[in-house]
């Protein structure tokens, strides 16, 4: 219990081995190269392929910009609204089954409700490849958010799992960047199957191919997720039995422990009690009425900039992708190197800049700064979405506690993704003014929630600092505990 207390790494060198072990909070059994090791095995086997499970989800999302100008407004009948509420009608399937998924992932292993979710995604994306109608297309879309509801929870719980809090947000950055990377595959996809279907050298209509292709990739991988990724690091098959043993020792400082499947009301009470968890939710709702807009129309939007022919649209929708993988990795790299204890710096920096970009594809000039703040736009608000993400996984513990906080923020998420594609009226097509005015006020909204739980929380590890409580001696172990962060006067908020 003192090694928990210490707040600072001690270095001592193992009277049986040359490697300096590290003491105090990381225990005395895990060695220096152990620990480094166990990172690399972690980025390897982990954060790769959460990065790639984060791709795929992304292009599942924007097959539905690009089905737009290739041909599956005209095939399915739409008129006014109706395709606006093909973006929304995928984050009402989210909003009602998302706290059901959380009980879920509670009760069962959390990577294999992943995995079974993510293969019957998959089917049901590639049998919307074969809708007929709207109304059928648009149950499809319904059930795909239904099961895309675990991607952000299990991510978050797996990755807190495997890393101290200190390593999360440069991890989280990676794996939310490779949407970017998504985003450029199904483009050029996209773009194939569009010249493929003007020389009518294609089967079927073009956007079918393309969720059939995309549904059949969802599957494999899928599969894989359920082999690949083990439900917590003592299980993983690609540790060594000694690597699983001091794996607990390497994440002791995060006080949050690998889950347990009891199921604790007390935890949620405190969850909905708790300012943080509002706060987070705010933001998540206000952040994702441009995402949810932009998702379904941007290929729309860069039309109505300018880029006429379809073609043009999406390979110019390209650069977003590209800006988007760049700029996330970029960040990822400058917080792993400068702001490691400081991740509100990039934050409040993204919402900030955020605002701009908002504000300069809203009423910039001419058309080149309008596109200039929609490619920004791609990595800026990226940056601070992920702070949030990260922060609530590193600052909330107790595994059901972390689990419905994650739902409450997927709520705001998906009512923002709802009502985004709604600012875009039909009636202000290819211009959508009223969405972007819209955009730019919710970022404004965005960057005050993030200065409020910067304040408040900095307040409060100042309070808890001055008081200095320690735990009740009948605690011997945090971890084990599942204690929540207002349990634990030990724990202090990572900002």
């Amino acid at each position: 219990m003192d090694s928990v207390k210490d707040k600072k790494t001690q270095f001592v060198v193992s009277e049986s081995s040359s490697e300096t072990e590290v003491g105090s909070t990381l225990g005395p059994t895990l060695t220096k190269a152990i620990d480094r090791r166990l990172l690399v095995k972690a980025d390897i086997y982990v954060c790769s392929f959460l990065a790639v499970f984060y791709a795929i989800q992304f292009m599942d999302k924007v097959c539905v910009s690009l089905g737009a100008v290739m041909g599956i407004q005209e095939d399915l009948k739409m008129e006014g609204s109706m395709f606006s509420w093909v973006g929304s009608s995928v984050y009402l399937g989210y909003l009602v089954f998302e706290l059901p998924l959380d009980y879920i992932m509670q009760r069962f292993p959390i990577a294999k409700v992943t995995a079974v979710c993510m293969t019957l995604w998959g089917v049901v994306l590639a049998t919307s490849g074969a809708s007929q109608n709207y109304a059928g297309y648009i149950t499809t879309r319904v059930l795909l958010g239904a099961l895309e509801g675990v991607v952000t929870p299990s991510s978050l719980v797996i990755v807190s799992q495997w890393y101290k809090r200190t390593e999360q947000f440069s991890r989280i950055c990676l794996i939310f960047g490779f949407c970017g990377f998504g985003a450029i595959v199904v483009d050029l996809m996209g773009y194939g199957l569009v010249v493929r279907e003007e020389s009518h050298s294609l089967p079927i209509a073009g956007w079918r191919l393309l969720f059939i292709i995309l549904g059949a990739i969802t599957i494999v991988f899928g599969i894989l997720f359920w082999l690949h990724i083990p439900d917590s690091p003592p299980q993983a098959w690609f540790l060594t039995e000694k690597e699983r043993q001091v794996h607990i020792e390497r994440t002791r400082q995060n006080l949050q422990g690998y889950g347990t499947r009891e199921f604790k009301w007390y935890q949620v009470r405190e969850t909905l009690l708790d300012y943080n968890t509002w706060l987070h939710f705010i933001y998540a709702l206000f952040s994702s009425l441009p995402n949810g807009g932009l998702t379904s129309f941007s290929v729309l939007l860069i039309k109505g900039l300018g880029f006429t022919s379809t073609r043009s649209s999406i390979l110019m929708d390209i650069p977003s992708g590209g800006v988007m993988l760049v700029g996330c990795t970029l960040s990822a790299l400058a917080f792993h190197f400068y702001f490691t204890k400081s991740r509100w710096i990039p934050a409040i920096f993204g919402s900030a800049t955020t605002v701009m970009c908002m504000c300069l594809l809203a009423w910039g000039p001419n058309n080149a700064s309008k596109l200039a703040g929609f490619f920004l736009w791609n990595w800026l608000s990226f940056v601070p979405y992920i702070a949030v993400i990260s922060w609530v996984s590193s600052n909330s513990a107790g595994h059901t506690k972390k689990l419905w906080t994650s739902g409450i923020v997927l709520i705001g998420f998906c009512v923002g993704n709802l009502i985004g594609p709604q600012t875009f009226k039909a009636s202000e097509k290819p211009v959508y003014q009223t969405a972007k005015v819209v955009m730019a006020v919710s970022s404004i909204i965005c960057l005050v929630c993030q200065a409020l739980y910067i304040y408040f929380n900095m307040a409060e590890n100042r309070r808890r600092e001055s008081v200095n409580a320690k735990l009740p001696d009948h605690i011997k172990d945090p971890i084990a505990a599942d204690l929540t962060d207002k349990e634990n006067p030990e724990f202090r908020y990572a900002l």
